[in-house]
């Protein structure tokens, strides 16, 4: 047996593998190997190897669910459905707001131009948060403007990614996803 350093102590592969051990011998880089024996998968390497290989599949998993989520918040504005439209809410906004979301969710959940959906929805959800939460306070916590921020990030990062494999602009062949980066290959 003898002792050598571990290449793989900060991946090439992303920072959140360089943090999945962070105390004990295997943090410090230095492993006892036994001469001959093959270097064993842990866990950790598979979990990560795994949603490495399916990243664009549970992509497309989170838009559905997200994108069902947010049409129905238009739906609850538009058609007073789930609990009613938000009381505070002045109408002239209500009705805009409504239709962004409801057509917005269903065009991202089907992944139907869902770059275009996307982009306007999460400039839709930047302004309400800044009209409707960030004037009560700093915190979104505070201000109850966590899901505003939460699908306005999403959203933008939906509308710079694409939809995933699993959409139906990847059916008709326009799958919206960007070109591999040059510069990495």
């Amino acid at each position: 047996m003898h002792f050598e350093s571990d290449a793989r102590a900060i991946p090439r592969t992303g920072i959140a593998r360089a943090f999945r051990r962070p105390f004990g011998a295997a943090a410090s880089g230095i492993r006892a190997v036994a001469y001959g024996d093959p270097p064993k998968a842990e866990p950790e390497d598979l979990m990560f190897d795994f949603l490495s290989k399916n990243q664009s599949y549970v992509l497309s998993i989170a838009r559905v669910l997200i994108g069902i989520n947010f049409a129905t918040h238009g739906a609850q504005k538009l058609f007073g459905v789930f609990g009613g439209a938000p009381a505070q809410m002045p109408t002239m906004l209500l009705y805009p707001a409504g239709v962004i979301e409801l057509v917005g969710g269903i065009l991202i959940a089907l992944g139907l131009m869902t770059s275009l959906a996307a982009f306007i929805s999460s400039g839709l959800m930047a302004a309400g948060y800044f009209m409707a939460h960030a004037t009560e306070g700093f915190w979104p916590i505070q201000t109850q403007g966590e899901l505003a921020i939460t699908y306005c990030w999403f959203f933008l990062y939906l509308a710079s990614h694409g939809p995933g494999a699993w959409s139906l602009d990847a059916l008709r062949g326009g799958s919206e996803q960007p070109a591999e980066d040059e510069a990495s290959t």
